[in-house]
Formats: structure tokens, sequence, C-alpha cells
């Protein structure tokens, strides 16, 4: 069944660790496509942002930048990630993502299998849209 979402559209979530000040949109996911084999989400990381340290278990990773300038840090080697660059990021890894400029970055973060996190963001995330 075809399905069209338009990401002006879609609910946009803030993150609720003041210190870790993000943004997301949930793109493909259980509750939105049912029968997808990955989940995604749209990231905003303003300037001096990151991401808790952490890693998904279950399965892969992979992000691919909008705009900006991220530094993902995984397992404990850094990653200068520039507009259109992509990155992988094997199961379990231990990783983070920070924005050290000081402007905005925007990236796609795709997680195979599907990480069930859709849920989580619609419930500890800020509505902010």
């Amino acid at each position: 069944m075809e399905k069209h979402f338009s990401l002006a559209e879609l609910t946009a979530y803030e993150a609720p660790e003041a210190e870790f000040r993000r943004y997301a949109k949930i793109i493909i996911d259980e509750e939105l496509l049912p029968e997808s084999p990955l989940d995604a989400g749209v990231f905003e990381y303003p300037p001096d942002t990151r991401c808790p340290e952490h890693a998904h278990e279950n399965g892969i990773e992979i992000y691919f930048v909008l705009d900006g300038q991220l530094v993902s840090v995984m397992e404990g080697k850094e990653y200068i990630l520039n507009k259109y660059d992509l990155l992988y990021i094997p199961k379990g890894a231990v990783h983070r993502l920070e924005n050290r400029s000081n402007v905005q970055a925007l990236f796609l973060a795709i997680h195979v299998p599907p990480s069930g996190e859709g849920p989580k963001f619609r419930k500890l995330w800020k509505k902010v849209q």
C-alpha cells in the first residue's frame, strides 16, 4: 500500500533533557508504516547540541547528514560528517552525535531492523508542533 508524507505535516518532538536539546520528526515507524523493515527520523541539532552516549543492541543505525556538520564519536573514534555524508553504526557500537558548530545541523537516522523508538519519542519527548 502506498503512503505519502510531507515532513512539514509530521509532528516535531523536543528531547526532554535540557542539556541535550534536540528535535525529531518520526518519518517511518510501526505506527506510520506497520510493515516497514526499518524506522527513520529526521533530527535537528541546534549549535552546541549532543545526544547522550548510547548503543543499539538489536540492529544497525545509519546517519545521513542533510545540512550542517556533525561529529560522531563511535567506540572512542571521531568522525566528522558534512552535508551528504553517511555514517554506518554497527549493532552494539557505543556512539554519540554532536553539533559543535555555530549553525543548525539536520540529519536522517535510520534503524534496521526497526528500533521501536517511535512510541518512546511520542510518549517522553515534548510535542512542539
